[in-house]
Protein backbone atom coordinates (compact mmCIF):
# COMPACT_ATOMS: atom_id res chain seq x y z
CA UNK A 1 0.00 0.00 0.00
CA UNK A 2 2.82 2.38 0.89
CA UNK A 3 4.56 1.55 -2.36
CA UNK A 4 1.43 2.49 -4.33
CA UNK A 5 1.16 5.79 -2.44
CA UNK A 6 4.82 6.51 -3.04
CA UNK A 7 4.40 5.75 -6.74
CA UNK A 8 1.37 8.02 -6.96
CA UNK A 9 3.18 10.80 -5.12
CA UNK A 10 6.19 10.44 -7.40
CA UNK A 11 3.92 10.52 -10.43
CA UNK A 12 2.21 13.66 -9.17
CA UNK A 13 5.58 15.25 -8.45
CA UNK A 14 6.63 14.45 -11.99
CA UNK A 15 3.46 15.99 -13.39
CA UNK A 16 3.92 19.10 -11.22
CA UNK A 17 7.50 19.37 -12.37
CA UNK A 18 6.34 19.09 -15.99
CA UNK A 19 3.61 21.69 -15.44
CA UNK A 20 6.11 23.98 -13.72
CA UNK A 21 8.51 23.64 -16.65
CA UNK A 22 5.75 24.32 -19.17
CA UNK A 23 4.60 27.33 -17.12
CA UNK A 24 8.16 28.63 -17.04
CA UNK A 25 8.43 28.18 -20.80
CA UNK A 26 5.13 30.03 -21.28
CA UNK A 27 6.30 32.89 -19.06
CA UNK A 28 9.54 33.14 -21.00
CA UNK A 29 7.56 33.08 -24.23
CA UNK A 30 5.29 35.84 -22.95
CA UNK A 31 8.28 37.92 -21.93
CA UNK A 32 9.84 37.41 -25.35
CA UNK A 33 6.53 38.31 -27.02
CA UNK A 34 6.22 41.49 -24.93
CA UNK A 35 9.77 42.48 -25.86
CA UNK A 36 9.01 41.82 -29.54
CA UNK A 37 5.77 43.82 -29.30
CA UNK A 38 7.65 46.75 -27.73
CA UNK A 39 10.18 46.59 -30.55
CA UNK A 40 7.35 46.41 -33.09
CA UNK A 41 5.73 49.47 -31.49
CA UNK A 42 9.03 51.33 -31.63
CA UNK A 43 9.40 50.33 -35.28
CA UNK A 44 5.83 51.51 -35.93
CA UNK A 45 6.53 54.85 -34.23
CA UNK A 46 9.71 55.25 -36.28
CA UNK A 47 7.75 54.49 -39.47
CA UNK A 48 5.03 57.02 -38.58
CA UNK A 49 7.67 59.63 -37.72
CA UNK A 50 9.34 58.98 -41.07
CA UNK A 51 6.01 59.25 -42.91
CA UNK A 52 5.20 62.47 -41.04
CA UNK A 53 8.55 63.91 -42.08
CA UNK A 54 7.96 62.86 -45.69
CA UNK A 55 4.47 64.43 -45.65
CA UNK A 56 5.92 67.62 -44.17
CA UNK A 57 8.54 67.75 -46.92
CA UNK A 58 5.89 67.15 -49.58
CA UNK A 59 3.77 69.98 -48.16
CA UNK A 60 6.77 72.30 -48.21
CA UNK A 61 7.48 71.37 -51.85
CA UNK A 62 3.86 71.97 -52.85
CA UNK A 63 3.88 75.27 -50.97
CA UNK A 64 7.00 76.32 -52.89
CA UNK A 65 5.32 75.38 -56.17
CA UNK A 66 2.15 77.28 -55.21
CA UNK A 67 4.14 80.37 -54.22
CA UNK A 68 5.97 80.25 -57.56
CA UNK A 69 2.61 80.02 -59.36
CA UNK A 70 1.34 82.93 -57.27
CA UNK A 71 4.23 85.12 -58.42
CA UNK A 72 3.47 84.17 -62.02
CA UNK A 73 -0.19 85.09 -61.48
CA UNK A 74 0.51 88.47 -59.85
CA UNK A 75 -0.59 90.27 -63.03
CA UNK A 76 -3.87 88.32 -63.30
CA UNK A 77 -7.40 89.09 -62.17
CA UNK A 78 -10.52 86.94 -62.25
CA UNK A 79 -13.89 88.50 -63.01
CA UNK A 80 -16.95 86.49 -62.03
CA UNK A 81 -20.56 86.82 -63.26
CA UNK A 82 -19.68 88.69 -66.47
CA UNK A 83 -22.68 88.11 -68.80
CA UNK A 84 -21.80 85.66 -71.57
CA UNK A 85 -22.87 86.07 -75.20
CA UNK A 86 -22.34 83.67 -78.08
CA UNK A 87 -19.53 84.79 -80.38
CA UNK A 88 -18.41 87.49 -77.96
CA UNK A 89 -15.03 89.20 -78.08
CA UNK A 90 -14.49 89.11 -74.34
CA UNK A 91 -11.22 91.05 -74.43
CA UNK A 92 -12.74 94.04 -76.24
CA UNK A 93 -15.84 93.87 -74.07
CA UNK A 94 -13.90 93.91 -70.80
CA UNK A 95 -11.54 96.68 -71.93
CA UNK A 96 -14.52 98.85 -72.81
CA UNK A 97 -16.36 98.14 -69.53
CA UNK A 98 -13.23 98.60 -67.38
CA UNK A 99 -12.30 101.86 -69.14
CA UNK A 100 -15.77 103.30 -68.56
CA UNK A 101 -15.82 102.13 -64.92
CA UNK A 102 -12.29 103.42 -64.21
CA UNK A 103 -12.99 106.67 -66.11
CA UNK A 104 -9.97 106.06 -68.34
CA UNK A 105 -9.33 106.15 -72.08
CA UNK A 106 -9.93 102.86 -73.88
CA UNK A 107 -6.47 103.17 -75.46
CA UNK A 108 -4.82 103.36 -72.03
CA UNK A 109 -6.61 100.24 -70.77
CA UNK A 110 -5.94 98.44 -74.06
CA UNK A 111 -2.20 99.02 -73.69
CA UNK A 112 -2.22 97.54 -70.19
CA UNK A 113 -4.11 94.33 -71.06
CA UNK A 114 -2.01 91.41 -72.25
CA UNK A 115 -4.86 88.95 -72.75
CA UNK A 116 -8.39 88.13 -71.64
CA UNK A 117 -10.46 84.99 -72.09
CA UNK A 118 -13.36 83.16 -70.50
CA UNK A 119 -12.73 80.00 -68.49
CA UNK A 120 -14.97 77.01 -69.03
CA UNK A 121 -15.45 75.08 -65.79
CA UNK A 122 -17.76 72.22 -64.85
CA UNK A 123 -18.86 73.93 -61.65
CA UNK A 124 -20.03 77.07 -63.49
CA UNK A 125 -21.78 74.98 -66.12
CA UNK A 126 -23.49 72.84 -63.45
CA UNK A 127 -24.79 75.99 -61.71
CA UNK A 128 -25.76 77.52 -65.08
CA UNK A 129 -23.48 80.49 -64.47
CA UNK A 130 -21.16 82.21 -66.94
CA UNK A 131 -17.54 81.11 -66.69
CA UNK A 132 -15.02 83.35 -64.94
CA UNK A 133 -13.00 85.73 -67.09
CA UNK A 134 -9.24 85.70 -66.64
CA UNK A 135 -7.51 88.97 -67.47
CA UNK A 136 -3.71 89.20 -67.66
CA UNK A 137 -2.13 92.65 -67.46
CA UNK A 138 1.31 93.67 -68.66
CA UNK A 139 2.24 94.78 -65.15
CA UNK A 140 0.78 95.00 -61.65
CA UNK A 141 -0.01 98.72 -61.77
CA UNK A 142 -3.32 98.43 -63.64
CA UNK A 143 -4.28 95.31 -61.68
CA UNK A 144 -3.74 97.18 -58.39
CA UNK A 145 -5.70 100.21 -59.61
CA UNK A 146 -8.64 97.95 -60.45
CA UNK A 147 -8.52 96.23 -57.05
CA UNK A 148 -8.49 99.64 -55.33
CA UNK A 149 -11.40 100.88 -57.46
CA UNK A 150 -13.31 97.69 -56.67
CA UNK A 151 -13.08 98.48 -52.94
CA UNK A 152 -14.61 101.90 -53.61
CA UNK A 153 -17.22 101.05 -56.24
CA UNK A 154 -18.35 97.73 -57.72
CA UNK A 155 -18.11 97.12 -61.47
CA UNK A 156 -21.57 96.67 -62.99
CA UNK A 157 -21.97 95.08 -66.41
CA UNK A 158 -25.46 94.88 -67.91
CA UNK A 159 -27.05 95.03 -64.46
CA UNK A 160 -24.73 92.43 -62.92
CA UNK A 161 -22.34 93.34 -60.12
CA UNK A 162 -19.04 91.72 -61.00
CA UNK A 163 -16.90 89.92 -58.43
CA UNK A 164 -13.22 90.74 -58.91
CA UNK A 165 -10.48 88.81 -57.16
CA UNK A 166 -6.85 87.80 -57.47
CA UNK A 167 -5.94 84.66 -59.39
CA UNK A 168 -4.90 82.29 -56.60
CA UNK A 169 -4.38 78.52 -56.85
CA UNK A 170 -6.98 76.15 -55.39
CA UNK A 171 -4.39 74.77 -52.97
CA UNK A 172 -3.75 78.17 -51.39
CA UNK A 173 -7.48 78.95 -51.28
CA UNK A 174 -8.15 75.70 -49.40
CA UNK A 175 -5.43 76.61 -46.90
CA UNK A 176 -7.62 79.59 -45.97
CA UNK A 177 -10.62 77.52 -44.90
CA UNK A 178 -9.70 77.12 -41.18
CA UNK A 179 -9.17 80.89 -40.89
CA UNK A 180 -12.52 81.91 -42.39
CA UNK A 181 -14.57 81.90 -39.14
CA UNK A 182 -12.01 84.30 -37.61
CA UNK A 183 -12.01 86.40 -40.79
CA UNK A 184 -15.80 86.69 -40.61
CA UNK A 185 -15.57 88.00 -37.05
CA UNK A 186 -12.92 90.56 -38.03
CA UNK A 187 -14.87 91.75 -41.08
CA UNK A 188 -18.08 91.95 -39.06
CA UNK A 189 -16.32 94.36 -36.70
CA UNK A 190 -14.69 96.36 -39.52
CA UNK A 191 -11.20 95.20 -38.59
CA UNK A 192 -8.95 95.31 -41.64
CA UNK A 193 -6.98 92.16 -42.34
CA UNK A 194 -4.53 90.83 -44.84
CA UNK A 195 -4.19 87.30 -46.17
CA UNK A 196 -0.70 85.88 -45.76
CA UNK A 197 0.91 83.33 -48.08
CA UNK A 198 1.06 80.39 -48.25
CA UNK A 199 -1.42 80.61 -45.35
CA UNK A 200 -2.55 82.82 -42.51
CA UNK A 201 -3.88 86.30 -41.74
CA UNK A 202 -2.52 89.47 -40.18
CA UNK A 203 -4.49 92.27 -38.49
CA UNK A 204 -4.46 94.73 -35.61
CA UNK A 205 -6.52 93.84 -32.52
CA UNK A 206 -6.36 95.46 -29.08
CA UNK A 207 -3.73 97.90 -30.41
CA UNK A 208 -1.45 94.97 -31.25
CA UNK A 209 -0.53 93.55 -34.65
CA UNK A 210 -1.17 89.83 -34.92
CA UNK A 211 0.28 87.62 -37.65
CA UNK A 212 -1.17 84.12 -37.55
CA UNK A 213 0.53 81.89 -40.12
CA UNK A 214 -0.24 78.42 -38.75
CA UNK A 215 -3.20 76.62 -37.21
CA UNK A 216 -1.22 76.40 -33.96
CA UNK A 217 -0.84 80.20 -33.83
CA UNK A 218 -4.53 80.64 -34.71
CA UNK A 219 -5.52 78.28 -31.88
CA UNK A 220 -3.32 80.12 -29.37
CA UNK A 221 -4.84 83.47 -30.37
CA UNK A 222 -8.42 82.20 -30.04
CA UNK A 223 -7.70 80.60 -26.64
CA UNK A 224 -5.98 83.75 -25.37
CA UNK A 225 -8.80 86.09 -26.33
CA UNK A 226 -11.70 83.71 -25.71
CA UNK A 227 -12.16 85.16 -22.21
CA UNK A 228 -12.52 88.60 -23.82
CA UNK A 229 -15.41 87.22 -25.90
CA UNK A 230 -13.54 87.62 -29.20
CA UNK A 231 -15.55 84.79 -30.78
CA UNK A 232 -18.81 86.51 -29.72
CA UNK A 233 -18.01 89.93 -31.15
Amino acid sequence: MDKKIDATVNELKGQLKDVSKRTQNLEEGMKKTRVEMREMKKDEERIWAGMSEINKTQEEVWDAISMNELRQREVNLRLRLVPELQGENIKEKLIKEIAQWMEMDIEEVTKSVQSAFRLKTRSAKARKLPGDCLVTFKDREMRNQILQKNREKRLNIEGNYIIIFKDISIRLLKRRDPYKPTVQILEKNNIELRWEYPEGISFVYKSKRHRLTSLEELGKFLRKYKEQNFTKM
